[in-house]
């Protein structure tokens, strides 16, 4: 049974014009809102257990990268 928390970003993933997306450590989409399909043209169900990266541009993935780091305890 989800709880409030859960029905709430439910709620606001399914209903928001923005892409929202939950990923893993490992960076592979676990949940994609159904906006990509109006935003990007893709289902998230082609989205989904694909890793971040696939759908970042080959010149943006150095900004992802530095991202990560700086959230990362060691960084």
């Amino acid at each position: 049974m989800f709880g409030q928390n859960e029905i709430d970003f439910q709620f606001l993933a399914e209903n928001s014009v923005d892409i929202i997306c939950r990923a893993g450590i490992d960076r592979i989409l676990h949940y994609v809102s159904p906006s990509s399909l109006h935003v990007l043209g893709w289902n998230p169900e082609e989205m989904i257990g694909k890793r971040v990266d696939h759908f970042i541009l080959p010149e943006d993935l150095p900004i992802l990268a530095a991202a990560i780091a700086s959230d990362s305890p060691a960084g």
